[in-house]
């Protein structure tokens, strides 16, 4: 082998490891941003859920007889 294959192959093999060490920084920059993604996700999701049985509690309420009665006392309330 000669001397400039030689500072050629050092030159590659520093690169390589180079891009290596910022390959692994990204896999773990892409995990915590997908960790963080799967967080927000399941809040959303658990607000969606608990908004959810409000809404049909709510409708529930509204179409009952006492409860269109109470809403006709809110909604008289809140105008004071």
């Amino acid at each position: 082998m000669s001397e400039i294959q030689g500072k050629i192959i050092k030159e590659l093999s520093k690169k390589i490891e180079s891009l290596e060490i910022e390959l692994k920084q990204q896999k773990k920059e892409n995990l915590q941003i997908n960790k963080f993604l799967y967080e927000t996700y399941t809040r959303e999701e658990n607000v969606l859920y608990h908004f959810k049985k409000i809404k049909e509690k709510y409708e529930a309420l509204k179409h009952s007889k006492l409860g269109k009665l109470t809403i006709k006392y809110w909604e008289l309330k809140n105008r004071r």
